[in-house]
């Protein structure tokens, strides 16, 4: 009875070393796989991000920014649009610079450490240039590719009102006005909206404005309202329309 026992542990045993291998290394170092949810057929994958590989050079911009009457132009800024469909550049000959993303971008390998004075890997889908040096420049938060009233970006630039581009088209959608104590036009020296998207806030000198967005049948519009710090600087926003769709989240 005894023997009997001791060879029925025996074999359990056995087994659970059997089922209980050690794991390869190749098994080790396998994917993780996410879980899925059952009854529903849905799946997320999340992105993998490799901080051990070394960033590589995809696209290449240098030749459309240099020119015979202005050999020393430099960039000033870039900033990437809200959805991640384009990027926006800023440079010394007042000029801004819209670049689309390409379908392709993964696929594209150049060599990120190459000094040579390459082609531009392509045009910039749209250029539109200020009468002076630009300020500051800030993306609409809710601006999207696929709905074109959204496609939206305020700039500032010396001794010039605030100006609201179309991102598709290159027409200037509005201009804000900020008059001083003396009647004369103020420049803006930096702008930005709130994450909302329902104020646009300006900063002057030792001064804060903003312009509100006020939603009316389903249309946000501007309208004329301000916060001044200065005492004695008084500011006035025409009635110009801002039209943008309510973005409900």
């Amino acid at each position: 009875m005894a023997e009997e026992q001791s060879n029925e542990e025996h074999h359990h045993h056995h087994h659970q070393q059997q089922q209980q291998k050690p794991i390869s290394e190749s098994e080790a170092h396998a994917e993780p796989v996410e879980p899925t949810e059952a009854g529903c057929g849905f799946a997320h994958s999340w992105p993998v991000l490799r901080f051990d590989v070394p960033p590589r050079r995809t696209n290449h911009f240098y030749q459309q920014f240099r020119s015979v009457r202005n050999p020393n132009n430099f960039f000033k800024g870039v900033k990437w649009s809200p959805d991640g469909s384009c990027f926006l550049t800023s440079s010394d000959d007042n000029a801004f610079r819209l670049f689309d993303l390409p379908s392709n971008a993964d696929e594209i390998k150049e060599d990120a450490c190459s000094s040579a004075v390459d082609d531009d890997s392509y045009a910039a889908n749209l250029v539109l240039v200020e009468g002076e040096s630009v300020y500051d420049y800030c993306w609409y938060p809710y601006m999207s590719a696929s709905d074109p009233n959204t496609c939206v970006f305020a700039s500032t630039t010396r001794d010039h009102p605030i100006h609201l581009w179309d991102a598709t088209s290159g027409q200037l959608r509005c201009t804000y006005r900020a008059y001083d104590s003396m009647d004369e036009i103020t420049a803006a020296l930096s702008i930005a909206f709130n994450p909302t998207g329902s104020k646009l806030f300006a900063g002057y000198n030792k001064s804060i404005e903003f312009l509100t967005y006020i939603a009316s049948d389903g249309i946000l519009n501007s309208v004329q309202q301000s916060k001044a710090i200065k005492k004695g600087n008084q500011v006035l926003y025409p009635p110009l329309p801002f039209v943008l769709p309510i973005v409900v989240c």
